[in-house]
């Protein structure tokens, strides 16, 4: 059959496609060679694009092209549970970007299992270690303890020294650990931190963790600890950030991960009673590398400030949301191993190595060129 043919694609389809990927209809007109009155007459059903036309928009908008020619938009889940809420209520939205970096990551994460099983590697023993009746404050207690966390000389000198250190002891405690803001390798990809901080995916021979890194650093230690509180528990989904308080086990994981960052013992001894409220969740975030969002928080569970105190700076706080912020410069390789974390990409390019994997399987699964893999190889092991 020809691909001038007309194909005859479901408009229901193209709408869903068009939004779920915010894809503007002159720029889809333009990659498919027609004007964007043709576009509507495609969405109308006036009209239906040739087969090649009908390729071009299905990689535009990320579908596999048979989507097209469906009745009506398929089920659009994640493969992972979704633990995010806004206001207590699950939410709806999903992504195509968010969906693909779930995607992407559990195939890296189920090669990662498989290896690790085939080389007899053993379980990783803090992979749902955490009982069903362990409370918060425990399980918190027995993470500073893995994390060696004791001490405040132990945070750095700052968050992006101690999301570092942070990432480090947890790697090489055996969990994987992917920071990135967009998707794959794509700069044009940026994720959206309002529709997810980060993810754990809970298994014993090989546990993932995927931070936003759009989010402050701050942010991101918090989720950092939120997630590995949830592979602590056994759990796996996707969650939203330190208010989203709709389900158990994400209200579970941020006292965790709140008392893991700021204990309570220690947050009493340092809070500037003398300070104006701002100034003192100011003054005790930089101390703790914490964002103001858990300080306010810490403070109104111990007494420090009032309710209506504390509803004024979450809503003062909610005002100023990150800026998206991507890598401009910098070292590529450098951030390449960052996105993928250093115990995968180490397991990647041993298996190279050892004749397990074929080249362009491990630049497929590292989201790299064949030709940048001796480059990489180099980077994780000078480290």
């Amino acid at each position: 059959m020809s691909h001038q043919h007309p194909a005859l694609i479901s408009p229901l389809v193209l709408e869903w496609a068009i939004a779920r990927s915010e894809t503007d209809k002159s720029e889809l007109a333009k990659a498919a060679g027609t004007s964007s009155a043709v576009v509507e007459q495609w969405l109308e059903g006036a009209k239906q694009p040739s087969f090649r036309q009908a390729l071009t928009i299905a990689k535009r908008v990320r579908i596999p092209f048979g989507y097209l020619f469906l009745d009506s938009p398929p089920p659009d889940t994640l493969p992972i549970p979704d633990l995010r809420t806004v206001n207590g209520k699950q939410t709806q939205e999903l992504s195509v970007d968010l969906r693909d970096v779930v995607f992407s990551t559990l195939r890296k994460q189920e090669w990662l299992s498989e290896q690790r099983k085939e080389l007899g590697k053993q379980p990783i023993a803090i992979v749902g270690s955490a009982s069903s009746d362990s409370s918060a404050s425990s399980v918190a207690t027995r993470i500073r303890r893995w994390l060696g966390l004791l001490t405040s000389s132990q945070r750095g000198s700052s968050p992006d020294e101690f999301l570092r250190e942070l990432v480090k002891v947890i790697e090489n405690g055996g969990v994987s650990v992917l920071r990135s803001g967009i998707v794959g390798n794509n700069t044009t990809r940026i994720l959206k931190v309002d529709e997810f901080r980060g993810f754990a995916i809970s298994d014993v021979y090989a546990p993932f963790i995927f931070v936003n890194s759009v989010d402050s650093k701050a942010a991101q230690i918090f989720t950092l600890i939120h997630e590995l509180a949830h592979i602590w528990k056994g759990d796996t989904g996707v969650s939203g950030g330190a208010l989203d308080d709709g389900s158990s086990q994400e209200s579970f994981c941020n006292k965790v991960a709140a008392d893991v960052l700021v204990p309570p013992a220690e947050f009493a001894r340092i809070w500037p009673e003398s300070l104006e409220i701002e100034e003192a969740v100011k003054h005790s975030a930089k101390h703790f590398h914490a964002s103001r969002y858990v300080i306010a928080i810490r403070a109104f569970e111990s007494g420090y400030i009032s309710r209506q105190e504390l509803t004024q700076l979450l809503a003062q706080f909610s005002s100023e949301s990150p800026h998206p912020k991507t890598s401009k410069g910098g070292d590529f390789y450098k951030t390449l191993v960052a996105r993928n974390g250093r115990t995968f990409t180490q397991s990647v390019v041993g298996a190279v190595a050892r004749q397990q994997v074929l080249v362009r399987d491990a630049a497929s699964l590292l989201d790299a060129r064949p030709s940048q893999l001796s480059r990489i190889g180099r980077e994780v092991k000078n480290g």
